[in-house]
């Protein structure tokens, strides 16, 4: 559990032993926000940003806030969200998505892929498991308009040409992702421990939530923050 900001650099210290002063005051830089150095209130309403305004995953999201959740932010940029950006880079054509349907904790996503649970709704499994089998058979994960709505017609998704969404590929030079929401549904409450609560939204009334968002901006700078984590790599122990 992280409360305060030693805390905070607590968790830094043990993490990156090799990080200078002069590298955790880098960090701690990158992942400020309006009020860092205050106790993490416990009782604050937990929600999920929206990843394109207001405030950002750095200090928000629907399993914790202030400094709990600037921990959270860090263990998942370093390491999984930032090598997502490189690996995307690295091949000659690829696509990103960000999985956002909630409460997306890890390992959410393969409810969506395989289980027969009633989250996250069947218009969201629809169309998510649409563009797993078009990446897997055609090479190019972009699905149909109706099919990204998945039969709920006030599902919201990007629309291209030819009744195909819009999803670029991913380019270095205007890194674009695709958002993978839901919004609506029944929800359900999880009170799993005292830290760890949450809601899953299942039908009926989930509709997709899908937009293509500048990676570069997205949750208030992440393209900027994994630039930095790329020079800090030889530092990173894992």
């Amino acid at each position: 559990m992280t409360v305060t900001l030693q805390d905070f650099r607590d968790y830094i210290d043990l993490t990156f032993p090799w990080f200078s002063d002069e590298d955790k005051a880098a960090l701690e830089d990158n992942y400020s926000y309006d009020g860092d150095d205050q106790d993490t209130n416990h009782s604050a309403p937990r929600y999920m940003t929206d990843g394109t305004s207001g405030i950002t995953a750095v200090n928000q999201s629907n399993f914790g806030t202030g400094q709990q959740q600037r921990v959270f932010n860090v263990f998942a940029e370093y390491a999984f969200d930032c090598p997502s950006y490189w690996l995307a880079s690295a091949y000659p054509q690829a696509w990103k998505y960000q999985f956002s349907a909630p409460p997306s904790y890890h390992g959410f996503d393969l409810q969506a892929l395989w289980s027969g649970t009633a989250v996250p709704g069947a218009s969201f499994k629809h169309a998510f498991r649409k563009i797993w089998g078009s990446f897997i058979i055609n090479d190019d994960p972009i699905i149909s308009v109706a099919d990204a709505q998945g039969g709920v017609t006030n599902s919201t998704v990007p629309v291209g040409v030819n009744g195909l969404i819009d999803w670029p590929a991913w380019d270095d030079e205007n890194p674009v992702l695709l958002s993978l929401n839901a919004t609506g549904g029944t929800p359900k409450y999880f009170n799993v421990t005292e830290y760890l609560k949450y809601y899953t939204y299942a039908d009926p009334g989930v509709a997709n939530s899908i937009k293509i968002a500048n990676a570069t901006s997205w949750e208030g700078g992440r393209g900027e923050r994994c630039a930095w984590w790329l020079e800090m790599a030889p530092k990173v122990p894992y």
